[in-house]
C-alpha cells in the first residue's frame, strides 16, 4: 500500500495543475452542499422566530376553525365561566382575558384648536396580559385606576402622546377623560399574528372601568407550565370550551369554534415546507454524485489513454491489471479526500461569515457534513473503479507496436 501511496504522490507532484483543478471541482461541489444544508437550517430557525405568535408556553384562545388554528379572529364570546375553566386546569400557570369595545371615537386634544381621532376600539385587561405577550411598559406604569389608560408605542409616536397627557373617549354619547399612565415598548411583528400590531396600537384600560363591566372577552391568553404539555393542554382547552355546557350564548350562536392558537401549529407548517427542502437537498446530493462520477470517469479514461505507454511498461515489468488499476484508484481517492476536506472547511467558514453577518443562529448538521464528505470521497473513487476496464484492454503489443 505504501508503494501505491508513494506512486500516487509522485504522480500528483508531476501533474500539479491537473490535480489542483480536480480538487477544486470536488471542493466547490462539497462547499455548495454544506452551504445549502446549513443555511437552510439557520433560515428555518429565523422563519420560526419571525412567525411565532408568542413565547412557546403561551396559548391564545380565540374564534376560528379547528382544522386551521393559524386563522383566527377576536369576537366577544367568552364569559367568566370560560376564563375559570382555563384557569382551573392543572397545566396552566397564568391566565388573562382581553375585552374590546367599539366606541364612537377616541380623540386627543393637543390644544384648543386641534382635536385628533386616534382610534375607535379600546381594550381592557390586566398586567398579566402584557406579561404573557412580553409587552413591557417603557415609560410610566400600568393603569391601576378607572380613569387611567396605557397606550401602545405606535399611538405615542404617531400622535406625540406622553405619560400625563389626557385622551377623551366618546362611548354612545357618554364621554370619559382618561389620563395616560404608561406607554408600552414596541413589540416586534410576528408573521402569523396580528397581536403585536394590536398591542403597538392599543388603548388599554383596566378591568375596573365601567365601559367593560357587562362586556364579554374577545380572547383568553394562558401560559402552560411545560412546553411538552402544550399540545395536550391545547386539545383539552379546545374540547372543554366547545362543550355545550361551557359555551356562552354568544359562542353557541356563531358558526365557529373556540380554538387554541400556539406555536406548535406554525412549527408543524414550517416543518411541512422544509420536507420539500430536504427532498431537494437529497436530490442535490445525488446529482452532485452523478456529475462527479461522470466527470472523473471521462477524466480517468483520457488519463489512461494518454499514459498508455506507461501502463504497457508496468505490464512488461510484471505489474498486473489490478495493481496498475490500484494506482489510478488511489489517485482518485486522494483527490476526493483533499477536495472534500477543503470544501467542508471553506463551506463552514463561509457559512459562519454569512450567519454572523445576518445575525442568524449557526446550524451546522454533522450528519450532512459526513454525508457530503462521503459523496466527495466515494464518487471519484467509484469513477476510478469504473475505468479499470480500460487498463485491462491495454495491449502491450498494440501500445509498443511490437
Amino acid at each position: 500500500m505504501s508503494f501505491f501511496l508513494r506512486k500516487t504522490l509522485k504522480g500528483i507532484a508531476i501533474n500539479k495543475r491537473k490535480f489542483s483543478h480536480n480538487v477544486l471541482g470536488i471542493a466547490i461541489g462539497i462547499l455548495l452542499l454544506v452551504l445549502i444544508t446549513s443555511l437552510s437550517s439557520s433560515f428555518k430557525d429565523v422563519l420560526y422566530e419571525q412567525m411565532k405568535i408568542a413565547d412557546d408556553k403561551v396559548v391564545t384562545v380565540a374564534l376560528g376553525n379547528k382544522s386551521n388554528t393559524l386563522s383566527y379572529i377576536y369576537l366577544p364570546v367568552f364569559d367568566e365561566n370560560a376564563i375559570k375553566t382555563v384557569k382551573e386546569m392543572d397545566s396552566i400557570t397564568k391566565t388573562a382575558g382581553l375585552k374590546s369595545v367599539s366606541v364612537t371615537s377616541i380623540y386627543y386634544t393637543k390644544n384648543e384648536n386641534t382635536k385628533r381621532v386616534i382610534a375607535s376600539n379600546i381594550y381592557s385587561s390586566d398586567q398579566s396580559f402584557l406579561d404573557l405577550y412580553n409587552a413591557s411598559i417603557q415609560d410610566g406604569a400600568f393603569c391601576s385606576k378607572e380613569d387611567e389608560v396605557v397606550i401602545g408605542s405606535s399611538v405615542s409616536k404617531t400622535y406625540n402622546i406622553n405619560v400625563g397627557d389626557s385622551i377623551d373617549v366618546d362611548c354612545l354619547g357618554k364621554e370619559q377623560k382618561l389620563t395616560v399612565s404608561g406607554v408600552l415598548s414596541e413589540v416586534s411583528s410576528m408573521g402569523f399574528s396580528s397581536t403585536p400590531n394590536m398591542i403597538n396600537n392599543i388603548i388599554l384600560l383596566n378591568n375596573q372601568n365601567s365601559i367593560f363591566k357587562s362586556e364579554l372577552y374577545v380572547s383568553i391568553v394562558a401560559e402552560v407550565s411545560n412546553v411538552s404539555d402544550l399540545e395536550k393542554t391545547s386539545s383539552a382547552i379546545t374540547e372543554l370550551l366547545n362543550a355545550s355546557e361551557n359555551m356562552s350564548t354568544e359562542l353557541s350562536s356563531v358558526d365557529m369554534d373556540a380554538i387554541v392558537v400556539n406555536n406548535q401549529a406554525i412549527l408543524e407548517m414550517i416543518d411541512g415546507y422544509f420536507e420539500y427542502v430536504n427532498i431537494f437537498i437529497i436530490l442535490l446530493f445525488v446529482v452532485v454524485s452523478i456529475i462527479v462520477v461522470i466527470n472523473f470517469s471521462n477524466l480517468m479514461t483520457i488519463t489512461i489513454l494518454s499514459r498508455s505507454k506507461e501502463i504497457a511498461i508496468m505490464k512488461v515489468c510484471g505489474g498486473s491489471n489490478s495493481q496498475i488499476a490500484m494506482f489510478y484508484t488511489m489517485d482518485c481517492l486522494f483527490m476526493g479526500i483533499v477536495g472534500s476536506i477543503s470544501g467542508l472547511l471553506i463551506g463552514i467558514i463561509i457559512d459562519i461569515i454569512v450567519v454572523l453577518s445576518l445575525n442568524w443562529n449557526l446550524k451546522i448538521s454533522i450528519l450532512y457534513c459526513i454525508f457530503a464528505f462521503c459523496v466527495g470521497v466515494l464518487s471519484p473513487t467509484i469513477a476510478g473503479l469504473f475505468t479499470q476496464r480500460k487498463i485491462k484492454k491495454q495491449s502491450i503489443s498494440d501500445v509498443l507496436k511490437i
